[in-house]
């Protein structure tokens, strides 16, 4: 982390005896820039779709059909659930 603040001087170096950069010394912003001109005009940025999406308030009420769907989306879905053969 502290070589980050000596950037410069370190890529000089690098340079000079042709070693490869190490990514965690590069600095966030100037990382996010290269990262940017490596996507070029093919990458945008991902917009957000939260607008998609309706956020529920208060407390659901509590049903059996809730339930085994809640419990249906778990092991289908998500793929949480293990089998394990003895």
């Amino acid at each position: 982390m502290h070589i980050r603040s000596h950037y410069l001087l370190y890529q000089q170096c690098c340079k000079e005896q042709e070693i490869p950069e190490n990514h965690y010394t590069i600095p966030q912003a100037i990382w996010k820039e290269m990262e940017e001109e490596k996507r070029g005009s093919k990458g945008k940025k991902q917009a957000k779709i939260d607008w998609a999406f309706e956020k529920e308030n208060g407390k659901r009420a509590f049903t059996c059909e809730g339930v085994l769907n809640a419990v249906a989306q778990l092991v289908a879905c998500d793929d949480q659930v293990k089998w394990e053969r003895s």
